[in-house]
This record gives C-alpha cells, structure tokens and sequence, in this order.
C-alpha cells in the first residue's frame, strides 16, 4: 500500500487544530467561570467589591446558582435522552431507593460534560447502573476515566451496581450510607463549583444574559476592564516595564461590547 504524504499532512493539520480548539474552549470555559464566580461572591458576600453596572443583573445567589444549573441541566438531558433512553432498570432503582431513603437522589446529574445515573448530594456519592455494554474495554476506559476526574476534582466516590443487583443494593447496602453524610458546609462548597463547572461548560454570555439581563455585556466589559487595571498596578509596584494589553474592549451600535481575543463568549 503507498504512502499518501499529502493524506498524512492533511490529517496532521486536522489533529492540531482540533488540539488547539480544545485548548482555546477551556480557556474560554475558564474565563466564564471566573466571571460567574465573582458574580456570585459580590451577590452573597457584603465585602466582595461591585460593580456599578451590576444594579440592573438579577443577583446570582445560591438559589439563582442553583436555578441557572437545573435549567441547563434540563436542557442537556432533553438532549441527552434523544441518544441515549433510561434503561428500565434505572427506572426501576430510582423508584424504589427513594421510598428506602430519605437523602435526595438525583437521576442523569450533570458534572461538567459528564452525565451520571444517579448522585446523591448528602454523601457526595454517585451511583452508576451498569449493564453488559460497560464490560467492554473503551467503555471500561471511560469509566475509569470519568471515576478519577469526578474523585480528584471534587472528592466524589462512584458506586457501581449491575442491573442484577439493584435488588441487594436497595436492601442490603443503601439503608446504611447514612452515617457517611458530608459536613454541610464542605457539601455546599462542593455543589457550588460543581454549579460553576457545568454552567460554564455549556453556556455563553448569550445563553446567560437571558437569565441575569441584558447588562450582563455590560457587567463583563466592565469586570475584564477591573482585571486589566489590577494586572498594571500589580506590575507597576513589581516595578515591571509594562504595556497594556491586546484586550480592547469597544461598543457596537447596540450597545454591547466586543471583545477581542477572548473567544466566541457570546454563544
């Protein structure tokens, strides 16, 4: 068989770009968590310095965290299920564990970009229901893969139960994980970045500003324009020989901020 060198570039050039494009969506996946999170700190915190613009934003609360999440959540599950439908065994786990519990059970949970069968918020635990598909080795990989990020990030433990134990699980092993509850306090710091994480994952300024307002252009010009004037003066005191930044920040004819080289934040 010959080589195609043109093939070989070509593919190359795709898996580069590709790389990048992941690369370029964390970062902006990471600046709108920030920018959610400092929302939030300046909503529930009487310390947390405002913003003057932010007078016209609904208050991001815990309760408004919250909210925004289900609402995303809804709408990644609605698409979710189109692919993938509940098996009746999950169904069936979900019925009966919340007449043997009373710690709240959540089903097809979202954590980022991954969807978990069932978590259960008191004791951090996520609860997967595997059948024959999850024997096999890229779907193992996967398993593994989503274990260790939900355990390193976020301290959560993952039980896995096949559909011919859901039986024994319900009787035997979920009456006695009361006595792991988390403290609350650590439980409701968790939720929080979990929150972030996911809504941050999925959404744009666009997607958000239908739930805080319109101002939120305005708010997030504003707040990347605190950041800029925080870095010179810290670089100013360091004694640093600086310049300003490539950010610009300009107004179009509606009103709302352009902002260069941030990415596509208004998706």
């Amino acid at each position: 068989m010959k080589f195609d060198y043109q093939e070989d570039i070509t593919l190359r050039k795709n898996i580069a770009y590709e790389l990048d494009k992941l690369k370029y969506d964390e970062k902006v996946n990471r600046e709108i968590k920030q920018f959610l999170k400092f929302l939030h700190k300046a909503s529930i915190s009487k310390r947390q310095v405002k913003l003057a613009s932010m007078v016209h934003l609904k208050p991001l609360t815990d309760k408004a965290l919250a909210e925004l999440y289900w609402n995303i959540s809804d709408a990644l599950t609605r698409q979710y299920r189109q692919e993938s439908h509940p098996t009746i065994y999950e169904g069936f786990f979900l019925k009966h564990s919340k007449l043997i519990t009373k710690s709240k059970i959540y089903g097809s949970f979202w954590i980022k970009n991954f969807c978990v069968d069932f978590f259960m918020p008191s004791m951090l635990l996520v609860i997967e229901i595997d059948g024959g598909i999850h024997y096999q080795e890229s779907k193992c990989k996967k398993d593994n893969y989503k274990e260790e990020f939900l355990k390193n990030n976020y301290g959560i433990s993952v039980a896995r139960c096949e559909n011919r134990e859901i039986p024994y699980f319900l009787a035997k092993i979920l009456p006695h994980l009361k006595g792991f509850q988390i403290n609350t306090k650590l439980r409701k710091k968790i939720m929080v970045e979990i929150y972030l994480e996911t809504i941050s994952h999925h959404s744009g300024l666009k997607t958000l500003s239908s739930f805080l307002g319109g101002e939120l252009f305005k708010v997030y010009a504003e707040y990347k324009c605190s950041l800029e004037r925080k870095g010179l003066k810290k670089q100013s005191r360091l004694g640093y020989n600086h310049r300003h930044s490539s950010l610009s920040i300009e107004y179009s004819g509606s009103n709302k901020p352009v902002v260069s080289q941030t990415g596509e934040l208004w998706k």
